[in-house]
């Protein structure tokens, strides 16, 4: 593992003239990239159980979502899809909430009737109550009677992000039992702020749009445990070996690491 403790040598040169070169701007680059990794991942790695996961779909059928409801369907279907649903390794649940929160579907491993259940699913109407509403996935369908106490918990809460409660407290009461929460929110109607406040650490891999590519793919990674840290540490080793004179230079300048 390599992690940066010091970055004020390569700060002073940033802005100085020295730092006009492409070559130093580079180490500046490859420094702050690596400086990140330390940070990066805060989960409890010894509590995620590869491949067995519970996973509860969160789905806002609020008025402010009314006509998102069915790309929000269609993206848990697609995901379906993508995972190892089957008895013993993916099991799956679908709340949905606004002024109050519904317990739909309780954890499954029947891909076919998850699939006809959502079909059948029609937004409600009313606020957006995200905060109680994960207090309630958290009372209701993390500790139903088919949660598995060994089973990875990850919550998939899709919504505009525009809570009418404050969602902070509730959202740590998830990530204190390891759950990880994972916020989505459409492509043009999301509010940032509100889907960070509610997501796992590092918030960019836990905050998405809808439509991202590269949502079902983190996912996956943590229903097989590949956690932030683990893919970040993956891009270091990569730097390491693509650019050792840049990262010797940086030795020099006398920025300290930890092997």
């Amino acid at each position: 593992m390599f992690c940066l403790l010091h970055l004020s040598p390569l700060t002073a040169l940033l802005v100085s003239s020295k730092a006009e070169s492409t070559t130093m701007r580079n180490i500046v680059i490859l420094a702050t990239l690596l400086a990140s990794v330390a940070a990066y991942d805060r989960t409890d790695a010894s509590k995620c159980t590869k491949d067995k996961a519970d996973i509860f779909f969160l789905l806002d059928s609020s008025d402010s979502t009314s006509q998102l409801f069915e790309k929000q369907k269609i993206f848990v279907n697609k995901t379906l899809d993508s995972l190892e649903i089957e008895y013993g390794k993916v099991h799956i649940g679908i709340a949905t909430f606004s002024d109050s929160f519904y317990l739909n579907l309780d954890l499954t491993f029947d891909v076919s009737y998850l699939k006809k259940f959502l079909g059948r699913l029609n937004p409600m109407g009313g606020s957006t109550k995200i905060g109680s509403a994960l207090k309630s996935l958290l009372a209701d369908g993390f500790r139903s009677h088919r949660a598995r106490r060994t089973a990875t918990k990850i919550a998939i809460v899709l919504t505009d992000g525009q809570s009418s409660d404050n969602p902070i407290a509730a959202a740590k009461a998830l990530m204190a039992k390891n759950i990880k929460v994972f916020a989505v929110g459409d492509t043009y109607m999301n509010n940032q702020v509100d889907l960070r406040m509610i997501a796992s650490r590092p918030t960019g891999y836990y905050v998405f749009n809808l439509n991202s590519n590269a949502l079902i793919g983190s996912i996956k990674n943590a229903v097989q445990c590949i956690s932030p840290k683990t893919v970040t540490l993956s891009f270091v080793h990569y730097i390491w070996a693509s650019f050792p004179e840049q990262l010797a230079t940086m030795s020099l300048l006398g920025i300290q690491s930890l092997g």
